[in-house]
């Protein structure tokens, strides 16, 4: 029996955890423009900012199903004010840190925080809606946090260059506390259903899988792919994935619901968004650096271009949500994925003298792309949920399809980093050749590159100024020039993912009908 709504208005009972949502992803997309500036503030490399993602993801991966699990034997309106209050104190402490490790620990909080919004608020979209208009909700829901990400994206980068970092998160704090108010007033709570033993084995175990597993890439960035501890971390990660999925199975609570993981209408959706969310991450987390770094950019030309790139995403979302509850899921997830390639050969056309708004247009025509498919992966999922288990199985879902945003995160950073780094070698030993400069200074002037200048040799000092130029004049167009040729190199890696996401699609991924008549407990696998 399906769990019935009690709410003659359901889009007013959904307007507070819309609200919650724009709260959310606009804190994310805070990090866009601000995470360049954080690694000056902290004094971190850019492979080390990872971690900012990593830690916030971490969490909020782990405790997605966390929270959902409690939410259906609580009460989801419950779990979502707990929730809220956790992350606006999580972002007043964001906004005190004065060090590196304790702003990792306000991500961390963060995380908490936020899972349980996202959670409940794909829960919601099947309490509250029948089935033939969840599309309608789902591309809402989506849409809302993507207009959350616009206005994240332009007031952060504003906001960053006027007022200051530690200005974005008081006001993120301040506007969680005013979403827990609305859902408060507008949020119905929901039927509870029994209580049973919760798995905290299975959860220790996968907060230290996913922690261990994601800080690969990092470790690889910072050590080295052959390094003894890296090969280490993975081996660990690897053991702890094992033994965790054995626990479970052997589990009569499972942490997670592993009968869905083997329904393919539940799992390739999910595979097929976590490779493009991937490199939809790692394509913004380059674009903020390159942006920031150009000639004409900073943080606040690359709040603009995420508030355009999310905008579109936004429309993207929510015309996907009233396709997906006319023709085939499977049709709409095809045209996001084509749409996301097309955006992605604009974003290989990158130069150094690549105006702002075409920069803009390729990463709104990306971004619409991975949009157009959210709301068609997550309905397709969720349709072979039982109505009794929506917290456990959303949590389920959020928890693996977000590990592409953590993960392209940290792929992105350490192969942008890694491949500008060589280039930036390169570059300036080109123009320092060009310049006149000794050979024996080329050491001296490539250890002052890797830290923009902050580290420079007297030799190379006195050599540079005998020549009659700065540093900063060696460095700044060679740098800009390095990002460019990281970007391009990444685009065609991008390119050949999103091709083979496409087939898989065409191939693998069931059709749906568009109008679904069976109840959800009897379409179960």
């Amino acid at each position: 029996m399906s769990e019935q709504s009690p709410v003659k208005n359901p889009w007013k009972a959904y307007l507070g955890l819309l609200f919650g949502s724009f709260t959310i992803i606009e804190s994310l997309s805070f990090q866009i423009p601000v995470v360049p500036i954080l690694t000056k503030v902290f004094g971190i490399s850019v492979a080390s900012a990872a971690f900012i993602g990593l830690c916030y993801y971490l969490t909020h991966i782990v405790f997605g199903p966390i929270w959902g699990n409690i939410g259906d034997q609580l009460g989801r309106k419950r779990i979502v004010l707990t929730g809220m209050a956790i992350f606006a104190a999580s972002e007043f402490m964001a906004a005190a840190s004065v060090n590196f490790p304790m702003f990792l620990a306000a991500r961390l909080l963060q995380g908490v925080g936020s899972a349980c919004v996202v959670s409940s608020g794909l829960a919601y979209a099947s309490y509250l809606f029948p089935q033939e208009k969840r599309g309608a909700a789902l591309g809402t829901f989506s849409s809302i946090g993507t207009v959350g990400a616009a206005v994240g994206g332009l007031i952060g980068g504003i906001v960053v260059t006027r007022f200051g970092w530690q200005s974005i998160y008081l006001i993120n704090g301040t506007l969680a506390l005013l979403g827990m108010i609305l859902v408060a007033s507008t949020v119905p709570e929901t039927s509870r259903n029994q209580r049973k033993p919760f798995d905290y084995i299975g959860a220790i175990l996968l907060l230290l899988t996913i922690g261990t597993l994601l800080s690969v890439t990092t470790l690889v960035s910072n050590l080295g792919a052959g390094s003894p501890t890296t090969l280490s971390v993975l081996a660990l990660g690897i053991i702890l994935a094992v033994v965790f999925l054995n626990v479970e199975k052997r589990s009569s609570h499972p942490f997670i619901e592993l009968s869905l993981l083997k329904n393919p209408i539940f799992i390739v959706p999910l595979i097929v968004y976590f490779f493009i969310q991937l490199c939809n991450t790692g394509a913004m987390t380059a674009n903020s650096f390159f942006v920031n770094g150009k000639p004409g950019g900073g943080p606040q030309v690359v709040g603009i271009v995420s508030m355009y790139s999310y905008l579109a995403g936004a429309i993207a979302g929510f015309t996907s949500g009233k396709l997906i509850d006319k023709i085939r899921i499977k049709y709409v997830m095809l045209l996001g994925i084509t749409i996301f390639f097309v955006g992605i050969i604009s974003f290989s056309r990158f130069n150094v003298n690549t105006p702002v708004w075409y920069i803009a247009m390729s990463v709104c025509i990306f971004t619409a792309g991975i949009c157009m498919m959210m709301p068609a992966c997550i309905k397709m999922a969720l349709s072979i949920v039982p109505s009794n288990k929506l917290g456990a199985g959303s949590g389920t879902y959020t928890m693996l399809q977000y590990m592409g945003n953590p993960a392209g995160s940290s792929v992105g950073l350490a192969v942008f980093g890694s491949l500008s780094a060589s280039a930036l070698a390169a570059q300036l030993t080109t123009s320092a050749q060009k310049m006149g400069m000794s050979q024996d200074m080329l050491p001296a002037l490539l250890k002052a590159g890797k830290t923009a200048g902050k580290t420079l040799d007297p030799a190379l000092a006195d050599q540079l100024t005998k020549m009659g130029i700065k540093f900063q004049d060696l460095y700044t167009p060679a740098n800009v020039q390095a990002m460019v040729g990281a970007l391009n190199k990444m685009s065609y890696i991008i390119l050949g993912v999103t091709v083979v996401v496409f087939l898989l699609t065409i191939i693998f991924l069931p059709s749906q009908p568009v109008r679904p008549t069976e109840d959800t407990e009897e379409r179960v696998a």
